[in-house]
């Protein structure tokens, strides 16, 4: 299990509250949920 690296990741909702973000801690992207 040592193999596989543990990618930390934040999610936090928007102003709205209504969408979800999530971001990546070790790039500091953030990936917007899909628009559906």
């Amino acid at each position: 299990m040592a193999d596989i690296p543990q990618i930390p990741m934040a999610i936090f909702r928007s102003a709205g509250g209504k969408t979800w973000y999530t971001m990546d801690i070790v790039t500091g992207m953030i990936i917007p949920p899909p628009t559906a």
